[in-house]
């Protein structure tokens, strides 16, 4: 009976130590090439934060106040968050991993796809070995408007799914022969939920999102193009308010908030993504400029809205009207290919305004 017991120890032990032991993986970044242990956990697979900073020649540090790990390298700044998917580079840009930072008996573990899919752009990008600027690197995502189902806006006989579809695709190719890269949302007649739009944008980790639609009025009379960012700050708080009190600050700070001020909670709630929003104004003052110009009819200019398509995605977006489908001569300017590549033409001189 002892040695049945022992047998099944020993089968118990093996089984444990194979699931949770550590592997080799070999990496390239930055010019480096190195070796780190790997630890799975579920379906992903992560590292530790100081052992990455070491093998790439960098420090990590830690704010002892919001448990924030600061890694800096090769002249840039990468902050990361105990529980949270966002990753600022530089204070500037904010990106999102397909799984949140982790801690294992006080090691903070991030996962491999950080070591894959961003580090190698920036670290390369400090030692001047990038060339023609950002625009091999930068991931746009382009989302025609409504689908399927969903014809969206009806005037004249069109549907707006058709015209956001085909420009859409324009502006796809224009921006492929830009040297971006380029995600489409839908690439033929289908339905998308809302969040799955975005969706695709964040799983993705995309640079930015673009939403293109055509617009629609009672008032005939109304036209031209206008472009929205999202705003109603204080609505989008409360969904960010949630995120951060859950995670995104780590232990620390949620112990601490019960203590902390009104307005000390509320500022720390708009840093949660007030660089975003910053950024998704620029992104549509940008794209609303050149679009203007090219479409003609009324600059109805960039306007906050607080939008589901905008509000569940992570990057800098914004969503485009190119004309009013209720307008008989805008109609008839979006019947015409030559107009809709005009356009095409305009989103994608704007979004390449802001990238640069």
């Amino acid at each position: 009976m002892r040695k049945v017991w022992f047998v099944i120890f020993c089968l118990f032990a093996f089984v444990f130590a194979s699931n949770s032991a550590a592997s080799l993986r070999a990496f390239e970044a930055g010019g480096r090439s190195f070796k780190l242990e790997t630890t799975a956990i579920g379906s992903a697979e992560f590292v530790s934060l100081f052992d990455l900073s070491k093998a790439i020649g960098g420090t990590l540090t830690c704010d002892e106040w919001t448990r924030c790990l600061e890694m800096r390298a090769s002249g840039k700044s990468f902050r990361f968050m105990p529980s949270s998917r966002a990753v600022l580079i530089d204070n500037d840009d904010c990106l999102y991993l397909p799984n949140a930072v982790t801690e294992i008996k006080g090691d903070a573990l991030v996962s491999t796809a950080f070591i894959t899919s961003i580090l190698p752009d920036y670290l390369k990008s400090s030692g001047g070995a990038k060339s023609g600027g950002t625009s091999g690197k930068k991931l746009v995502v382009i989302d025609a408007g409504h689908g399927g189902h969903d014809t969206g806006a009806q005037g004249g006989g069109r549907n707006e799914k058709d015209i956001t579809l085909d420009v859409a695709k324009r502006v796809r190719d224009l921006l492929t022969g830009m040297g971006y890269r380029v995600i489409m949302t839908r690439t033929s007649d289908v339905f998308l939920e809302l969040p799955d739009r975005s969706d695709i944008a964040n799983k993705n980790g995309a640079d930015i999102f673009v939403s293109i639609h055509v617009n629609d009025a009672a008032n005939t009379a109304a036209c031209g193009t206008e472009t929205y960012y999202l705003s109603k700050v204080q609505v989008d708080n409360d969904y960010h308010a949630r995120r951060l009190e859950s995670s995104s600050y780590g232990y620390e700070l949620r112990r601490r908030w019960k203590a902390l001020t009104a307005k000390m909670k509320s500022v720390l709630r708009q840093q949660h993504y007030q660089t975003t929003q910053q950024k998704s104004k620029l992104l549509a003052e940008k794209i609303q400029r050149r679009l203007a110009s090219a479409a003609g009819g009324d600059n109805r200019g960039v306007k906050g809205k607080n939008l589901s398509v905008l509000r569940n995605s992570y990057c800098p977006c914004c969503l485009v009207e190119i004309g009013f489908i209720s307008n008989w001569s805008d109609r008839k300017k979006l019947n015409s290919s030559a107009h809709k590549q005009a356009v095409a033409n305009a989103i994608a001189q704007g979004i390449k305004d802001y990238l640069k």
